[in-house]
This record gives structure tokens, C-alpha cells and sequence, in this order.
């Protein structure tokens, strides 16, 4: 199929993108490679360009992956478009919502009040342990 129908037929935005771009390539070299090879170097570059992770170096070698600049902006702007679709479901059904976490409060209260005295127990054993460490630093002369 030629380029130029492939536009015309595609309803897919990325895939009309893609395809205006491998036209207009085509058209600047002068049809000298195979369409094959022009369908590739496309592709790759809008997978590079649009898809592919940035590495973000550190000075003290905690480098980490971020996402592309597109995969940021794609979700920085439907994140508000999310939110309002979260809030509208959790609304429509706050009833079963409800349900679900009284039956939750219920069943699992003495797992619950458990786990808080384990915690605060806890909390208080390294607050023992850390003044215990303190007082010896200071009869040390630290």
C-alpha cells in the first residue's frame, strides 16, 4: 500500500503521526531506501524520542531511570482527569464503600487494636534503648 493511502485510511493518532513523518522522509531523500527501512528508522526514532526512560545521573552513584519527557506530561495532564473520575466513582458508591470498611472495623478490631499496642510498645522499647545509648555517651564525656 502506498504511503499516502496509509495516511489517508489511519484513524490511530500516533499511527497518522508516524506515517506523515515516514512521508515526509520519503519525500526528502528521494524515495532512496526501501519502504522497510524507512517504516523502522521511524519507528525506532519515536520510540527513542516519545517511549524510551532518561537516565538521571548522580554524584553519588544513585542512578535511577525516570520516565521520557512524554510519559511525564501524558501524566501530569490526565492525572487531574483521573482524580475526577476516582472522586465521581467513590461518590456514586460511598454506600458499599462504607459497607465495606465498617465490615473490615468489625471483623478485624482485635487484629487492629493488636497491631497499635505492638507499635506503641515498640516505639516506647527504642525510646528506652536511645536514652540508654544517651546516658552512656554522657557519662563517657561525649
Amino acid at each position: 500500500m502506498p504511503v499516502g493511502q496509509e495516511i489517508a485510511e489511519s484513524t490511530d493518532p500516533m499511527q497518522g503521526f508516524q506515517n506523515r513523518v515516514l512521508q515526509k522522509i520519503r519525500d526528502d531523500i528521494g524515495k532512496m531506501l526501501p519502504d522497510e527501512v524507512v517504516e523502522g528508522l521511524v519507528q525506532r526514532a519515536i520510540d527513542e524520542e516519545f517511549f524510551r526512560p532518561v537516565k538521571v545521573y548522580s554524584q553519588y552513584g544513585n542512578d535511577k531511570e525516570e520516565p521520557s519527557w512524554f510519559i511525564k506530561e501524558v501524566t501530569k495532564l490526565s492525572k487531574p482527569v483521573l482524580e475526577k473520575y476516582i472522586a465521581e466513582h467513590v461518590k456514586e458508591r460511598e454506600k458499599d464503600i462504607k459497607k465495606v470498611i465498617d465490615e473490615f472495623l468489625t471483623t478485624q478490631r482485635l487484629q487492629l487494636i493488636t497491631l497499635a499496642a505492638m507499635q506503641s510498645a515498640t516505639r516506647q522499647d527504642i525510646a528506652e534503648i536511645v536514652g540508654t545509648i544517651l546516658a552512656q555517651l554522657k557519662s563517657h564525656g561525649f
